[in-house]
C-alpha cells in the first residue's frame, strides 16, 4: 500500500483514512464534514493521483496524443489522460493516468513517487498565495492555464493557475513545510482542510476547467 507525504499529518488532525486504488489517502476532514460553501478557502491533498514525465524528441507528439494539440512551454492542456504541463520543448509532465499505450513509450517514466500535489481555492487563494511568493500572480502576469516554477515559501514549485483553483506541485520531501505554510498563511482567511471525498467541490476532475491552451 502506498501512503503520500502528508498521511501522518491527515492521522494527527483526525482525518478518516482510507484505502483507494492502493493508495492509503485522507477521504475526510471533521472540520469540513459539513456543507462546503463556494466562499469557503479549501485546501486539498491529491498526492496520490499518478505522476508521468515526457521526455526527449518525442515529447511534443506524445503531448499532442494526450491533448489533441500541442501545449506552449509554460502551459498546460487538459487532455483525456488529465493535466500536461509542458515544462520546455522536450519535457511535460502529465498529472493523471496516460494509459497503458503511454506508459509503454520509452519517453514516458512513472515519476508518482517523486511528485506530491496541493490544491488550493477559493476567493482568496491568490492572496494567500501572495503571502508565501514574490511572483506576480495577477491574471495578466500569469492567465489561467499558465505554470510556473518557483519558490513557494521558500520551496521550490510547480505552481499551475486553473479558473477555480490552483494546483502546487512539490517533492515529497519538502510538501509538508509548504502544507503548514499555506495553513499558517491561510489562517486569516479561515482556510480549511477537505479529504478526497469533496474533490469534486474543489476542482473539476480531469482538468476540465484548465483553459486548455495550445500552442501558437
Amino acid at each position: 500500500m502506498a501512503r503520500g507525504p502528508l498521511i501522518a499529518w491527515h492521522r494527527r488532525a483526525g482525518g478518516q483514512l482510507e484505502t483507494v486504488g492502493g493508495w492509503e489517502i485522507c477521504t475526510s476532514h471533521p472540520e469540513t464534514a459539513g456543507v462546503v460553501l463556494a466562499q469557503d478557502n479549501l485546501l486539498l491533498d491529491w498526492s496520490h493521483r499518478s505522476v508521468i514525465e515526457l521526455g526527449g524528441s518525442r515529447t511534443g507528439e506524445l503531448v499532442k496524443g494526450l491533448v489533441g494539440s500541442d501545449v506552449a512551454v509554460s502551459r498546460m492542456g487538459a487532455g483525456r489522460a488529465g493535466i500536461v504541463c509542458r515544462l520546455t520543448p522536450g519535457r511535460a509532465i502529465v498529472f493523471g493516468n496516460v494509459g497503458p499505450g503511454v506508459l509503454a513509450d520509452p519517453a514516458a517514466v512513472d515519476v508518482t513517487g517523486g511528485w506530491a500535489t496541493i490544491v488550493l481555492c477559493g476567493p482568496d487563494a491568490i492572496n494567500i498565495l501572495s503571502l508565501l511568493t514574490s511572483a506576480d500572480l495577477r491574471t495578466r502576469s500569469m492567465p489561467v492555464a499558465a505554470i510556473r516554477q518557483g519558490p513557494i515559501a521558500g520551496i521550490n514549485t510547480l505552481l499551475c493557475h486553473f479558473a477555480e483553483h490552483w494546483e502546487l506541485h512539490a517533492c515529497p520531501d519538502s510538501v509538508l513545510s509548504l502544507w503548514e505554510a499555506l495553513l499558517d498563511a491561510g489562517d486569516a482567511y479561515r482556510l480549511r482542510v477537505v479529504g478526497a471525498e469533496r474533490l469534486g467541490d474543489v476542482v473539476t476532475v480531469g482538468g476540465g476547467d484548465s483553459g486548455g491552451e495550445a500552442a501558437s
